[in-house]
């Protein structure tokens, strides 16, 4: 287990704004990257 994959479980099983809020704080850069692709 990652925190990649962890928080990409987050994204599709809380939603996509709670989601991606969580990657803006757990992974950083990585919600822009994410949001442009999800």
């Amino acid at each position: 287990m990652g925190n990649m994959v962890g928080e990409y479980g987050w994204g599709i099983r809380l939603g996509n704004m709670v989601g991606e809020y969580g990657w803006g704080i757990r992974l950083g850069n990585k919600v822009k990257e994410y949001r442009r692709l999800g």
